[in-house]
């Protein structure tokens, strides 16, 4: 009864009330189409094959840094990670699906750890009223750095 209580709460109160986050949400799923529908799929392989990109050992780290770096800025993961993911499709670039994959939760892990507008930092921040900015880039960028090498070492080599 609760769990039906508050599914009904949920659709007929919360998500009304949430119409711009659902907007939101819905455009991030059409710029992913859109591009998609573009040439650009083509073009973004090559330029990352030109800058030299051309193995696990190198991809995996790009894509954690290009999922990442837009995040400490306030930009949310997944316009990050929807294009990223939308440019670069399987096969166009020396990783596995499965690397590809991981890559992408890497960043997204990296962007919980590193990013002040994290949902995690922002509440770890409100409890211990510390600064955002040291608290999460400034302290926890030593762990992240490791825990990226050890996990594109684990996916270039270990065979999954």
């Amino acid at each position: 009864d609760v769990y039906r209580t508050r599914v009904r709460e949920n659709f007929s109160t919360v998500l009304p009330k949430g119409y711009s986050e659902v907007i939101l949400f819905t455009s991030f799923g059409f710029f992913g189409y859109a591009l998609g529908l573009s040439e650009i799929k083509s073009y973004i392989p090559l330029v990352v094959q030109y800058l030299g990109f051309d193995s696990p050992l190198t991809l995996i780290p790009l894509i954690t840094f290009l999922t990442t770096f837009p995040c400490l800025f306030g930009i949310h993961p997944l316009i990050t990670i929807s294009t990223i993911a939308i440019t670069l499709p399987p096969g166009s670039i020396a990783l596995t699906k499965l690397q590809m994959a991981g890559a992408l939760l890497l960043g997204y892990m990296a962007y919980g750890s590193l990013s002040p507008f994290s949902a995690v930092n922002l509440v770890i921040f409100g409890l211990t009223k510390a600064d955002p900015i040291a608290a999460s880039i400034r302290q926890n960028w030593p762990y992240t750095v490791a825990v990226v090498l050890a996990a594109t070492v684990i996916l270039t080599y270990v065979p999954l």
